[in-house]
């Protein structure tokens, strides 16, 4: 106490408070508030670990419990379903969400059957029009896991939404159209929205499953210039034999260097003798790009042709050129 009066003492003094029992009363004040915020600190602290904690502990519990009797249920559609207060569906939703992954065919339909039954697919559809972007994003995430796509219907407000995450997740979803109006809606969007680029190549490529024809199409409509270099990345990767002819008629076509450059790589990577001419011509290109990848392309379809033009490929004028041609004729021939 002595060090606490002589402290206030002191402050008087300097303030030039004359009755320094007020500096003593407002000091005791202010000591007694900060004392007050720390306990309280350390005690919201603590609740909040403690809560945490029990709520973790009841979260697994009860999903435990739903997710052993939906496994129950799949095997015996016939036993009774539990009683579900509200406060535990969330518990029920994230039960059924995690056995999506390992079930497929009938127990998958019956999964869905619940899902829809205790209203969980109603609610993520009504929260896709949420203002709050992290509500849309998690509704999103849950319907995604059904790996059904969800139709323009419901998320061609999406396509435009200012969160990447959630236009990403939305045009991948609709990829899985079966819908021909729908998938040249996707295209179409994927032309005029911005997007990643690998994005881009995995929603190609899976229209390119349920809608060969249409991505083929694409080369034909001026409107998808834009996406022609991705477009010609997929069909190489996936080796498309029947685009071949389109795929020379663009690289004799088209203006640009990188759609040229792309083909002649598609090409080779296909690995139809049809390309050989081309690949041949397009080693006389002024381009080094496009001569590198006819380089590769003619080695992957037939070593032998390139054998016949090797020496005046070692007599280029562009260095880089010349480095892999030495580089090929250590490693590929």
């Amino acid at each position: 106490m002595n060090y606490f009066h002589n402290f206030t003492h002191q402050v008087s003094r300097i303030f030039g408070i004359e009755h320094f029992s007020y500096v003593t009363q407002a000091v005791t004040a202010i000591f007694l508030l900060a004392s007050g915020l720390i306990a309280f600190f350390f005690a919201y602290t603590f609740a909040t670990i403690f809560t945490n904690k029990l709520e973790a502990r009841i979260r697994s519990k009860q999903h435990k419990k739903f997710t052993q009797w939906l496994i129950t249920h799949i095997v015996d559609p016939e036993s009774p379903p539990p009683k579900v207060p509200a406060f535990h569906r969330t518990y029920l939703r994230d039960a059924i969400l995690d056995l999506v992954f390992v079930t497929k065919g009938a127990e998958l339909v019956l999964l869905k059957e619940l899902y829809q039954r205790y209203g969980f697919w109603e609610k993520d559809l009504r929260e896709l029009t949420s203002l709050i972007w992290h509500v849309r994003l998690a509704a999103l995430v849950r319907l995604d896991q059904w790996k059904l796509c969800l139709g323009m219907k419901h998320l061609h407000r999406l396509l435009r939404d200012r969160n990447p995450a959630i236009r990403q997740i939305t045009f991948k979803n609709l990829s899985l159209t079966r819908r021909a109006s729908e998938a040249w809606d996707l295209i179409h969007a994927l032309v005029d929205l911005e997007i990643n680029h690998s994005t881009r190549h995995e929603i190609i490529s899976r229209l390119l499953k349920n809608h060969r024809s249409l991505v083929l199409e694409c080369f034909e409509k001026k409107k998808c210039v834009p996406l022609w270099p991705v477009i010609l990345k997929v069909l190489g990767d996936n080796r498309v034999i029947e685009a071949v002819p389109l795929i020379i008629t663009l690289a004799n076509q088209t203006e640009s260097r990188e759609s040229r450059e792309i083909a002649l790589w598609a090409l080779g990577k296909i690995g139809d003798p049809r390309a050989l001419f081309l690949l041949k011509s397009a080693l006389r290109s002024e381009a080094p790009n496009e001569k590198l990848a006819a380089l590769h392309s003619l080695i992957m379809i037939n070593a032998g042709e390139f054998a016949l033009t090797v020496d005046a490929l070692r007599a280029d004028p562009d260095p880089l050129v010349r480095k892999w041609v030495d580089h090929y004729l250590k490693v590929a021939l």
